[in-house]
């Protein structure tokens, strides 16, 4: 019931912010002992917190962040899941969500289940990625380090799914305005030929996008 009342409208989300409980759920994703279907609960509830514009308050919802990163090794889809999705919206903006999505959850796991099978679990992750790369420097060079090109690479071969692909092309665009090393990363990883191949497999997708940022 509190996860429909928090996703109803940012009013009424923003209002539960200002409640307790923030708290009792970092005492239920932080503790070892929670039900499985309670941790259920608490990461879909959290994902809806953490959604919505405009954002919510960045210093009330961060220290959800910070202990979310572990639910990413819960072996159930649904928590990885919804705890991908709050995590997405929570990098869509501000910047210092980025730092502190770095700094508290693993990037290495977060480009890992980009090639998950279940699409509520690669969307989300893609996304992140792609957030990560629209930062700084730093930010786009640690999201190469944990193998994003190689990845980026397996879903443009590989997948069917239309909105996933262009997903997998914007990063790649995010990636292709950065600083002259990562470009020169992009240019000699297998991306740029997996690019070439999608754009003669799916015309419609209108891949020469990425050409303008990379000439």
């Amino acid at each position: 019931m509190i996860g429909n009342i928090v996703g109803d409208s940012t009013e009424a989300r923003d209002e539960m912010l200002g409640t307790e409980l923030v708290e009792r759920l970092m005492e239920i994703i932080s503790g070892a002992s929670a039900k499985l279907n309670v941790l259920q609960v608490a990461c879909w509830v959290i994902s809806n917190l953490l959604k919505g514009k405009p954002y919510p308050s960045f210093e009330r919802v961060k220290g959800l962040v910070e202990h979310m990163g572990s639910l990413l090794f819960v072996a159930n889809d649904g928590v990885i899941s919804d705890t991908l999705w709050g995590l997405s919206h929570f990098t869509d903006e501000p910047k210092e969500a980025i730092k502190l999505l770095r700094k508290n959850v693993s990037l290495a796991k977060v480009v890992q289940l980009m090639r998950h099978e279940n699409l509520l679990i690669k969307k989300p992750a893609l996304r992140i990625v792609g957030n990560v790369c629209v930062g700084d420097e730093g930010d786009v060079e640690d999201a190469i380090k944990n193998g994003c090109l190689s990845e980026l690479v397996i879903i443009l071969n590989t997948c069917e799914q239309r909105d996933v692909l262009k997903e997998a092309c914007w990063v790649l665009s995010n990636i292709a305005v950065s600083s002259e090393s990562q470009v020169e990363q992009l240019l000699s990883s297998k991306a740029i030929k997996a690019l070439v191949s999608l754009a003669f497999r799916k015309p419609d997708l209108h891949v020469f996008f990425i050409r303008y940022h990379i000439d």
